[in-house]
């Protein structure tokens, strides 16, 4: 396998196809820096035996299997009977299998309006380096990450939190995880009291910026430990009228912090004043970090069907593998690549906009112990913009008869319950009204009952579904609702592309 997609202690280097077929494969040897070694041969991880090899394992060899260091690296096979396979077209190679090192570092790096950005300078790998940085919620959807070598970024609101497990890799797959949490404060200079000249700084230092032009004083109430964010020019700072910090000048048209400052813990004014100046505000925030374990990257799961030049354009619009941290497995649904199985099932009802379908994806998200019976997004292309929109009005009738006869009959007659609830807060990401649906319902009752998060979402000729389903009585919470609202708000930014 190219060493570009070496990225996984537990990955085999080799691709499907090296055994031959008439002796079975008993051991390798590799060519490092020109010395032939021989490698260990491991048995493929959950192998199970078959009619046509019941009993031997078949061979193959995992970069956890490679010697550390960095070196010219070729590989060839052994057979049972001695033969030995051509050698590999020699690669250059960097075997690394120390785990990065982590530290509760950060460092401010950009501020753009009420967004600051953290550089996370206390992850390092001294080997490949660190290659990537997941935070993950609790229940392993990706709240953020980042694949900047060696300089991972967190990026928060002024005023919030960003709280989660944290998931650190270096560029083959070594790991550390462990809980993680940035908080931060911007108080920017519109807040402030002015005098003197001022007008908005260059784009480059984002938004709310400001210069002063000739000589100016702005006043800024705050408390605690802040850094005073400034870009080109000098200044003083004074708390309370006393001055405590000097700003050096600067011509370089940059985000520095100027000064670090301690207001104490009853709020102070603080009062900058000089000469030419951009002041792009003050900064606080805290972090914590821990406790830390080992977590080494899990190979990817490859998905076939993305082969399909549809099935590859239609998966960008749902679920993809960076939405969901490394334990997580996102597979197509049996059928779900076809038009076998109905789009729109909601209450059991038939559909006739199913026939104006054309293509169609759906994928399903599993990991072990996941709390969810079923979680799912389905994209669907239908025959033009108004069949879409006959769909999402076939949906609409449906959910309002569902609602009147409080669920629907199945074949035997029986009533299968439906009790739908309100969904509060909407937020502004997601399609018009007009061209979605959205379902929060408990369905069935007693040990039957199944909670139901459906939100439909039609844009043009194009749908996409986010389904979410628990095996319980227990309904979700406004907090829940709201974290898949988001969740759906990302599926409409890619709906509308």
């Amino acid at each position: 396998i190219p060493v570009e997609q070496w990225n996984s202690p537990n990955m085999t280097i080799l691709q499907s196809g090296y055994d031959g077929p008439d002796a079975a494969i008993v051991g390798f040897e590799a060519q490092i820096n020109g010395t032939v070694q021989s490698i260990k041969a491991s048995d493929i991880d959950g192998w199970l035996p078959t009619y046509l090899n019941p009993f031997i394992p078949p061979k193959t060899v995992y970069l956890r299997d490679l010697p550390e260091g960095s070196y010219s690296f070729s590989l060839r096979a052994i057979d049972v009977l001695g033969n030995k396979s051509a050698w590999t077209k020699p690669m250059n190679v960097v075997v690394d299998r120390a785990h990065p090192v982590v530290t509760n570092d950060f460092v401010l790096a950009g501020v753009s309006g009420n967004e600051l950005s953290y550089t996370w300078k206390g992850a390092t790998d001294a080997g490949s380096g660190v290659c990537q940085v997941n935070i993950v919620d609790e229940d392993g959807l990706m709240i953020q990450n980042s694949t900047v070598k060696n300089a991972p970024v967190i990026k928060v609101n002024s005023g919030s939190s960003v709280t989660g497990t944290a998931q650190v890799f270096d560029c083959l797959g070594n790991g550390i995880t462990g809980n993680v949490s940035v908080s931060s404060a911007l108080i920017l200079p519109t807040k402030g009291t002015r005098t003197g000249a001022w007008t908005a700084a260059p784009a480059s230092y984002g938004s709310g910026a400001i210069k002063c032009v000739g000589k100016c004083t702005i006043s800024l109430t705050t408390s605690g430990k802040n850094d005073v964010l400034v870009g080109s020019g000098g200044a003083t700072v004074a708390i309370a009228n006393k001055t405590v910090a000097t700003i050096a000048d600067s011509k370089v048209a940059k985000l520095r912090v100027g000064a670090s400052i301690d207001a104490g813990t009853t709020k102070k004014v603080v009062r900058i004043s000089g000469s030419n100046f951009v002041l792009i505000g003050l900064s606080s925030f805290t972090s914590t970090l821990g406790p830390l374990t080992e977590l080494d990257r899990l190979p990817a799961v490859p998905d076939t069907s993305l082969t399909d030049v549809k099935q590859a354009a239609l998966a960008k619009l749902g679920f993809r593998a960076s939405d969901f941290g490394q334990e997580w497995t996102l597979q197509p649904m049996s059928g779900g690549t076809t038009l076998d199985d109905p789009t729109l099932d909601l209450c059991n009802a038939t559909f006739a906009s199913e026939k104006d379908r054309l293509e169609r994806r759906q994928t399903v998200a599993t990991k072990k112990g996941s709390p969810f019976a079923f979680l799912s997004s389905e994209v669907v292309r239908y025959s033009s913009p108004a069949a879409a929109q006959s769909a999402q009005q076939e949906l609409v009738k449906v959910m309002a008869q569902c609602k009147i006869d409080k669920g629907y009959k199945d074949a035997t007659g029986a009533l299968v319950p439906y009790t739908f609830a309100e969904i509060k807060n909407i937020p502004a990401g997601l399609v018009g009204d007009s061209s979605r649906v959205l379902v929060r319902a408990t369905i069935d009752s007693g040990l039957n009952s199944r909670q139901l998060l459906g939100f439909y979402q039609f844009n043009g000729a194009t749908f996409t579904g986010l389904y979410v389903m628990k095996a319980t009585d227990v309904a979700f919470t406004d907090a829940e609702v709201a974290k898949w609202l988001q969740v759906a708000a990302t599926m409409a930014n890619r709906l509308k592309g």
